[in-house]
């Protein structure tokens, strides 16, 4: 007889129905979180033995089969410790026996090695993790997580477009022969293939709410990492980064670019500056373009005229293409874009 299985929103079956959609008998099924079957409804007609998220059952045993190791509902732990840790910067993946990280309602484990809760289009599993190109360390809400990807992807884009420039500029710099670069590969490759951190570090240390950490250390904040203080989780803060966060995340992705090539970039600010005397540097008690889309706070992200600042915020500037409409302008981008690849070859070399 021809039947057809129902799953639920994690793939567990939960009922079953027959060629004409008339529902089998006893085929309702309904499980508790961790994949007990519920008093009444354990799915006593239903025809087959991939029950809790699509697993193998066994049910003399007590335990789900998962591949690499068995799993007992009963317990909410897997019977065998993972030979795997899938993701070393997360605590909950240090429990080798944990299911899911604790998270049986909305995350499922397709092999008894690795969490996720999402399948790419090849059917492949992708961790919540996995699906960023920087790792988050602290207490991040979903929104922050994806201000801070997009704002990494629009910086990956840019940069793929400069090391795109030509086949004899990429395989100086990755080993992709002919293929142009994507925004991913340009953006692991000037900030390292071990992933980028943001991490929430409690309190408010930061002078601002955010500082970049790839070369130093400090105020809560290890080497290698870029961190946002309490202060824009709550209040203001957070209403601030919901409107700005994309452009902060850009800003301070300049500064890394910056630390990972030595500071040069700041450096051939401030010797530009002192050779020509015309070149634009924003006066901090003045709101005035100078050059920027826009004011602070936008499209400049601070008011501090340092070198490294006005270098994050034209940063920001080159991986929008966005310049005030005006010689100071012209300027800024002209020189960005006659600067950055020597710039991305340098953060490339400081891997």
């Amino acid at each position: 007889m021809l039947t057809y299985l129902h799953g639920d929103h994690l793939g567990s079956a939960s009922l079953a129905t027959d060629a004409s959609g008339a529902k089998i008998t006893d085929s309702d099924t309904r499980y508790y979180p961790y994949g007990v079957t519920r008093p009444g409804l354990a799915g006593t007609g239903l025809p087959t033995d991939r029950r809790f998220t699509g697993q193998r059952e066994e049910p003399s045993l007590g335990f789900y089969d998962y591949g690499a190791r068995p799993y007992a509902p009963a317990l909410g732990r897997f019977l065998q410790a993972d030979t795997l840790v899938p993701d070393p910067g997360n605590p909950q993946s240090l429990n080798r026996y944990a299911y899911v990280l604790g998270n049986p309602l909305r995350l499922v484990d397709p092999s008894g090695h690795k969490y996720c809760d999402s399948f790419d289009a090849n059917g492949r599993c992708v961790s919540e993790n996995e699906a960023f190109w920087v790792r988050f360390l602290g207490g991040w809400g979903g929104d922050y997580m994806v201000a801070v990807q997009s704002g990494a992807e629009k910086v990956g884009a840019a940069l793929a477009d400069a090391l795109n420039g030509s086949a004899r500029e990429r395989r100086a710099w990755i080993a992709t022969g002919d293929r142009p670069v994507t925004a991913q590969e340009a953006f692991q490759l000037v900030y390292g293939n071990n992933r980028l951190v943001f991490r929430h570090i409690e309190g408010d240390p930061i002078a601002g709410w955010a500082e970049t950490h790839l070369d130093w250390a400090g105020n809560g904040c290890y080497r290698g990492e870029i961190c946002y203080d309490e202060s824009i989780f709550i209040g203001s803060g957070l209403a601030s980064f919901q409107r700005w966060g994309l452009h902060n995340v850009v800003h301070e992705l300049g500064h890394g670019i910056d630390q990972r090539g030595g500071r040069q970039a700041r450096a051939d600010l401030a010797a530009e500056w002192t050779a020509n005397p015309d070149f634009p540097h924003r006066d901090p008690t003045n709101q005035d373009p100078s050059g920027y889309a826009g004011l602070y706070f936008g499209w400049q992200q601070t008011r501090v005229a340092t070198a490294g600042e006005e270098f994050a915020d034209m940063f920001l500037g080159w991986t929008y293409n966005r310049w005030d409409a005006s010689a100071s302008g012209a300027t800024r981008s002209g020189w960005m874009s006659a600067n950055m690849p020597r710039w991305i070859a340098l953060a490339v070399a400081g891997d």
